[in-house]
């Protein structure tokens, strides 16, 4: 997935960036850079399942014209969207793509 290492905070080297992902306590927020699109939903996805089941919220932002799409690609990561919306802990916006409307 990734030619990259990822180093937590006990100094722990991963080289599969799910491994990392799964070793982040709640205090952590990532920025996430990728170029593969897929592994990047794969990881984002992973991040904020893990944040669910600690009972956390997410607040998903996207320029996709359509949010409904995010919420399919989460359903087909086994996200349970249903579920998450209903208890508050999921919201997803569209916000305007500042590169194509400056």
């Amino acid at each position: 997935m990734s030619n990259l290492i990822f180093q937590n905070d006990n100094n722990t080297l991963y080289k599969d960036p799910l491994k990392f992902i799964d070793t982040l306590d709640s205090s952590k927020h990532i920025v996430l850079y990728y170029e593969n699109p897929k592994a990047g939903k794969k990881i984002q996805f992973r991040f904020i399942r893990n944040g669910f089941l600690k009972g956390e919220n997410c607040i998903y932002t996207t320029h996709e014209n359509d949010t409904n799409l995010i919420e399919f690609e989460m359903v087909n990561d086994s996200i349970d969207v249903e579920d998450y919306n209903k208890r508050g802990l999921l919201k997803i916006f569209k916000i305007p793509d500042i590169m194509k409307h400056p």
